[in-house]
């Protein structure tokens, strides 16, 4: 699973984000570390962008019948990772500068977490987070993890997300300026095929 954001709106930024997904889709194999992975998709991209453009980037992998989840992010961020043990969240900045900033990606070193049940990875885009409100005060970093952490108990009852109606509710009406986009990733036990 991967998610990207591009610099900029309009026209331009939406192809950005249609070449960057084929060259993840044609990157991605089975052959190759997650940090080769990402160097190439870095490579191939930035060879169509222009200087003021990059793209955040983040990626989630998952194997058959392992518990684990590796993660490596390229300027996007911050990723919450919920831990249902402790009910505990913190935070996973990003591992390497966004896609296109440098032509070549180095020190890129995938986090690998073991997932248990209701353990949860979300990632979301800045939109969140640049959305302003009444008083042109961004959304304050804060403010989503505790709405995270508040509905926590919410999204292990229903498949729903209550974090984001409070998002989405937190800004009081001023216009939605950037793309709002949230992946949230849980572990929930494997069901039998009988």
């Amino acid at each position: 699973m991967f998610l990207a954001d591009v610099t900029g709106h309009g026209i331009g930024p939406a192809i950005l984000a249609s070449v960057c997904r084929a060259y993840s889709r044609a990157s991605f194999n089975d052959h190759d570390n997650l940090a080769t992975i990402f160097r190439n998709i870095n490579q191939s991209f930035s060879e169509d962008l222009t200087p003021e453009r990059f793209a955040t980037f983040v990626a989630a992998v998952f194997r058959e019948g392992s518990d684990q989840v590796e993660l490596l992010s390229a300027g996007h961020g911050p990723l919450f990772i919920y831990s249902a043990r402790d009910n505990s969240l913190r935070y996973m900045h990003a591992q390497v500068l966004p896609l296109g900033i440098l032509p070549e990606m180095e020190g890129a070193v995938p986090t690998k977490l073991a997932m248990e049940r209701g353990d949860m990875v979300l990632l979301i885009t800045d939109g969140f987070f640049e959305w302003e409100n009444p008083r042109q005060e961004p959304f304050e970093p804060i403010v989503l993890p505790k709405s995270f952490e508040g509905s926590v108990i919410a999204i292990q009852k229903s498949s729903s997300p209550s974090f984001m109606r409070r998002s989405l509710a937190s800004p009081e009406g001023r216009p939605q300026q950037d793309d709002l986009t949230a992946v949230l990733i849980k572990r929930v036990p494997v069901q039998s095929m009988n």
